[in-house]
């Protein structure tokens, strides 16, 4: 572990030599942190101060994925030729002030529906333009720690979400829904002034790769990256479905407090991560399959927990197979995106951001409809199925991988 540690530091202390790098992991925290104090209070807000129905929720839920699918895809294009990620995520980072703001201040459904489906969507494609950059700045600095860069960043994205959950549950107690609001459009606002000092990029036009998107890497053909965007899309659908589901759960079936859901949240962001550093360390992509493999596996044994729970304590312990399995989803799957188009970070990684967005779409739909005829347990059913299912598909991809090596 020790040996672990040292190299991981070392590595570390190449990273933050890199021009732009440390601008990059506080804005990184900065998202994360909002992510943090908004998320895991959404759909309570939805249902008790709003008034929405599980079905309204789940339509809320859908077409704010839906048009960030969009609107990503639109804006990665963009970003894959000559305008600067810089100048985008700072629009993207506006939007947040304005989305924000509007919540701050709203309560009625059709307003705040427009306001996702349109500025917050838009928010929305700044994580993975975040992550593009930092990946696209390493390579054009020479380092060939591209791995560790990526995981990094996802783990200082995690370590905002050990301490926002509690930090949103108290200002919920103190200022309400409004001044949490509020408070996430004024860090949208400090982004926008620690972006402005982000270096100058260079413009390195767009780069021309062929049509396939399996060409770049040969370990990975056309028909197995279409089965692993179909298994990452059941994958996220199951996470989205327990950031909407869980809080409803805990609140409504086992009668807890708002506080309990930010301490939930806290210690699942803080197991996740060593799980992130060991993530950093390089892997190959034949690794990254087994990793993920076995990340399917702890999901389902997740879910199935989360069914059979009637405790908070029962949840509590399962956090920790929980934080495993995100932390193989998030940070290696998104190298694992990235190592598939090399040459155009952006698209690919608003690909790996789609299959959440995707995942988005499906959860509201999911959980709307299970809920409203069963109840909010029977909806951790239908993630232990599709994450049994994304599994499957994983395990079936390998097999052809490894069949193509030998």
């Amino acid at each position: 572990m020790k040996k672990i540690i040292h190299t991981y530091y070392l590595q570390y202390k190449q990273l933050v030599k890199i021009g732009g790098y440390s601008i990059l992991l506080v804005t990184i925290v900065l998202t994360g942190l909002v992510f943090s104090l908004t998320q895991p209070f959404l759909s309570i807000f939805a249902v008790e101060v709003v008034g929405m129905t599980p079905t309204q929720l789940g339509i809320y839920m859908s077409l704010t994925a839906i048009f960030g699918v969009i609107i990503s895809t639109l804006i990665a294009k963009v970003s894959d030729g000559k305008v600067t990620r810089k100048l985008i995520i700072i629009i993207v980072s506006l939007a947040g002030v304005i989305g924000y703001t509007i919540f701050a201040f709203s309560r009625h459904y059709v307003v705040l529906l427009v306001s996702a489906i349109s500025f917050l969507a838009v928010v929305s494609s700044g994580f993975p333009q975040l992550f593009a950059l930092a990946r696209e700045t390493v390579v054009n600095e020479g380092s060939t720690e591209k791995e560790l860069a990526i995981s990094n960043l996802r783990m200082f994205f995690s370590l905002a979400w050990v301490v926002g959950p509690v930090i949103g549950a108290l200002i919920l107690r103190g200022m309400g829904y409004q001044g949490l609001f509020l408070i996430a459009a004024l860090i949208y606002l400090t982004i926008i002034v620690l972006l402005a000092l982000y270096p100058k990029q260079r413009q390195l036009g767009p780069i021309k790769v062929t049509t396939s998107s399996s060409s770049s890497n040969p370990h990975v053909s056309n028909f197995s990256l279409k089965i692993i965007t179909v298994s990452f899309v059941l994958l996220m659908t199951s996470s989205s479905i327990s950031m909407i589901n869980t809080p409803l759960f805990i609140i409504d079936t086992l009668s807890e407090e708002n506080s309990t859901v930010g301490i939930l949240f806290s210690i699942s962001a803080a197991l996740e991560i060593p799980f992130m550093i060991l993530l950093g360390l390089k892997t190959t992509l034949s690794n990254k399959s087994n990793i993920l493999l076995l990340g399917t596996l702890t999901y389902s044994i997740y879910f199935l927990g989360l069914f059979l729970s009637n405790y908070i304590w029962q949840i509590l312990i399962l956090q920790l197979f929980g934080a495993f399995s995100t932390a193989v989803i998030m940070a290696n799957g998104m190298i694992y995106f990235q190592d598939l188009l090399p040459d155009k970070p952006g698209t690919v990684t608003t690909l790996f951001s789609n299959t959440n967005k995707l995942g988005g779409m499906l959860a509201g739909f999911i959980t709307g409809t299970v809920a409203d005829f069963l109840n909010y347990r029977s909806v951790f059913i239908a993630c232990l199925i599709m994450t049994t299912i994304s599994g499957m598909l994983i395990f079936f991809v390998s097999k052809i991988q490894k069949k193509k090596v030998s």
